[in-house]
């Protein structure tokens, strides 16, 4: 698996550094101005759940004799809902999105560690590991600062994830290429 994953990365390198940089400005953006990386994202939150919604709706209606037909619209309100209430009250839904960011970073933490214990060997994993260390790290000290910071701490803990995560797609991406170069 280790060696089949090395060589798709190594086929491809120049797409994971670029998009490791991207994700790296993208952190130190986020960073640099947080309550506006926080806003944003609970912006596309909201818009996203009126969207999907919508298609609850749609779909509600265009399959209206295949059953469900009550629930489906029952959805498709309660989710615009959702969408709208977080639209109109962006302070308590980024208190909530940030509850939610904790839980998922906290979760993505487990999971690259799992995934670079399941890589061991691969050239550069080593990041991986300290990436999924520091996702733990980010996870309980989001959790630490709730609810008073939550207007601030969401958009680093997503700035320095996105840096980490940018940092780490490079310098696997770099190193894959560069012993897959000297193999060749």
């Amino acid at each position: 698996m280790a060696s089949a994953l090395a060589g798709e990365i190594s086929k491809g390198s120049i797409w994971y550094v670029v998009l490791g940089v991207v994700l790296a400005l993208t952190g130190i953006v986020l960073i640099a101005n947080p309550l506006l990386g926080g806003m944003a994202l609970t912006m596309l939150v909201a818009i996203l759940f009126i969207v999907n919604g919508g298609m609850y709706l749609v779909n509600a209606f265009m399959a209206r004799s295949g059953g469900g037909f009550l629930f489906r619209v029952l959805l498709g309100v309660l989710t615009i809902g959702v969408g709208v209430w977080i639209y109109t009250n962006p302070d308590k839904g980024l208190a909530t999105l940030t509850v939610i960011l904790a839980i998922v970073i906290g979760i993505a933490g487990v999971l690259k560690i799992m995934f670079a214990r399941a890589l061991t060997g691969v050239p550069g994993v080593g990041g991986l590991l300290f990436s999924g260390i520091v996702s733990l790290v980010l996870a309980v000290l989001i959790f630490a600062k709730l609810p008073s910071a939550s207007e601030v701490v969401i958009g680093v803990i997503i700035g320095i994830d996105m840096l980490m995560s940018g940092i780490t797609m490079t310098m696997i991406a770099m190193k894959v290429r560069s012993v897959s170069n000297t193999l060749t």
